[in-house]
């Protein structure tokens, strides 16, 4: 079960592995950590494409085998992904490494770009309103810009906003 991200949040390290979650702590002493396990690898609830995985003001959102799920440490995952599992299903989780996932603070949404089933890029945005629970899925530039990567960045008049490139060259 590869280890693919880490995550600070509430001041413990949340650990995203292919098909298990797990908590490190560091409370008795600064060599002493323990481990537990949130998601272990028999259930397969895990960072399965690991670009995905974003954290969140409400948890860490991920996009595990058998669709997105958000965690916050003291609670277990739970997918959130029933209304567009539709879409989840008809994947190409052969390209699951350049699946991508990002936060829009403005929109307060978890974006995740994918590649359906016969594409080469992610050409689908699913966007899930943090507040709302609501489902939607985005294009971008009129399907000329495919989605791969996304980071946040202050702009001209100081505030936050998401930003996403391309792999070739547009931002």
């Amino acid at each position: 079960d590869f280890l693919w991200r880490g995550f600070s949040m509430d001041g413990t390290l949340v650990l995203m592995k292919d098909h298990s979650v797990h908590l490190m702590n560091g409370d008795v002493d600064e060599k002493s950590f323990t481990w537990q396990v949130q998601s272990d690898k028999d259930t397969g609830i895990g960072a399965y494409c690991p670009f995905t995985a974003v954290a969140t003001p409400v948890g860490v959102i991920f996009q595990g085998e058998c669709g997105i799920y958000i965690y916050r440490p003291g609670d277990k995952p739970h997918r959130i992904s029933d209304q567009v599992q539709d879409t989840l299903d008809g994947l190409d989780y052969s390209r699951r490494l350049l699946f991508c996932g990002g936060y829009d603070p403005c929109e307060r949404a978890y974006l995740c770009s994918v590649t359906p089933l016969g594409e080469t890029t992610n050409t689908r945005t699913l966007v899930y309103f943090i507040d709302t629970g609501y489902w939607d899925i985005w294009e971008f530039g009129a399907e000329q810009i495919s989605p791969s990567v996304f980071a946040m960045f202050h702009n001209s008049t100081a505030n936050i906003k998401n930003y996403f490139g391309s792999s070739n060259g547009y931002i």
